[in-house]
C-alpha cells in the first residue's frame, strides 16, 4: 500500500518490481500494526495471505498468465521500489508523510529516507520534517494536535 501512496508523488522516478512478470507464488506481505498486536485477527490475517498465495498459485497453474492472476494480489503484498528524487521534492515528501496523521507505513519510509540524507547531509535536517513544523501551525483537516491550527492562531490573536 506504501508504494501506491509512493507513486503519487509527481516528480519523483521509479522502477518497481513487476509483479506481471514475477511470479508471486510465496509471496511477503506487511502486517499492519494493529492487526499483528491482536493475535486472533493476526492468525485470520496469515491464514486470509496463505489462501490469496495458494488461489494465486492455482491459477497459474490453470494457465492464467501471471499478469492477470496478480489481480488478487492484496495490498499488503510487499514489493521493493527504487526511486530519485530532487531535494525540492524531498523537502514535499517529508513535510507530507512525516505528519502523523500519515499512514504509519508510508511514515516509517520516508523517515528511514530522511534519516539516511541527513547522515550525510546534517544541515537539511530543519527542512525535512512534518509541514506543520515549517509552517508554525497545522494545516489539516483533521489536526492531531501536536501544532496549533490556523484557525485557533487567529483566534488568539483576536
Amino acid at each position: 500500500a506504501a508504494t501506491h501512496q509512493l507513486v503519487r508523488h509527481r516528480h519523483m522516478c521509479f522502477s518497481q518490481k513487476s509483479q506481471r512478470y514475477v511470479k508471486e507464488a510465496q509471496f511477503d506481505y506487511i502486517i499492519p500494526k494493529a492487526i499483528e498486536a491482536n493475535p486472533e485477527l493476526k492468525e485470520k490475517f496469515e491464514k486470509y495471505m496463505e489462501d490469496t498465495a495458494n488461489l494465486y498459485g492455482y491459477f497459474v497453474e490453470q494457465g492464467i498468465k501471471k499478469e492477470d492472476a496478480r489481480s488478487i494480489l492484496p495490498n499488503a503484498t510487499a514489493s521493493s521500489i527504487v526511486c530519485s528524487l530532487n531535494l525540492r521534492e524531498l523537502i514535499h515528501l517529508a513535510n507530507l508523510r512525516l505528519c502523523t496523521r500519515a499512514q504509519l507505513e508510508i511514515r516509517t519510509v520516508v523517515k528511514k529516507m530522511v534519516e539516511l540524507v541527513v547522515e550525510r547531509e546534517p544541515w537539511l535536517k530543519e527542512h525535512l520534517v512534518p509541514k506543520c513544523e515549517r509552517l508554525g501551525y497545522c494545516d489539516e483537516d483533521n489536526s492531531c494536535g501536536r501544532m496549533k491550527t490556523k484557525e485557533q492562531l487567529a483566534t488568539e490573536g483576536k
